[in-house]
């Protein structure tokens, strides 16, 4: 990857309020192609056969969230990505939920943010080779099932980690087109 630089200017009204507000799933071995218009833009996703996204609708109390910290290894660019949702209540669906996905490994995310910019989690495009491929370290579930005192709420959160060598593309699809490929209609 070579070495660009750009210009960022920041100086208008920007509204930058954080959060996810829905996030759908796939595993890789469910994805034909995903199309890519630059190393960061992905502009469309592929799947085979009768595969869907599985389309995941949370708790709509600021909670979710997807963080990329990034570090240094020597002179390789590292990115921790962590996604965080939850399901209020312990109930069957949410047990089966976790039941599960906890059996998949390379899973994709896809995060619908709070201003609108989509997120792909588990996925980096390599500039040399001119491909896409699985994050360094493809995103595995792991999380929590927690029915708090009775001063608290129940829920189960879902967490979701993997590891990039380049930050998450963004995804220039609308949400009509990803409740498409969720088996919805859109519009």
């Amino acid at each position: 990857m070579s070495c660009t630089l750009i210009s960022l200017d920041q100086s208008g009204c920007i509204k930058p309020f954080g959060g996810l507000v829905q996030s759908y799933a796939v595993s890789y071995d469910d994805i034909e192609d995903i199309t890519f218009s630059s190393p960061n833009t992905v502009t469309g996703i592929t799947l085979d056969g009768a595969a869907t996204l599985a389309k995941y609708q949370y708790a709509k109390d600021d909670s979710a969230y997807y963080n990329q910290e990034g570090s240094l290894n020597g002179s390789i660019n590292v990115f921790e990505q962590e996604s965080m949702f939850k399901f209020l209540g312990i109930n069957e669906e949410n047990q089966e939920f976790v039941y599960n996905v906890t059996g998949c490994c390379n899973l994709i995310l896809i995060h619908v943010t709070n201003t609108g910019t989509i997120l792909m989690q588990g996925v980096e495009y390599d500039d040399d080779t001119e491909e896409w491929r699985l994050a360094k370290n493809s995103t595995k579930f792991s999380g929590n099932i927690n029915t708090g005192t009775s001063d608290e709420e129940s829920a189960v959160e879902a967490i979701f980690t993997s590891q990039a060598f380049f930050p998450s593309p963004i995804v220039d699809m609308t949400i009509d087109a990803l409740d498409v490929l969720a088996g919805e209609s859109g519009g």
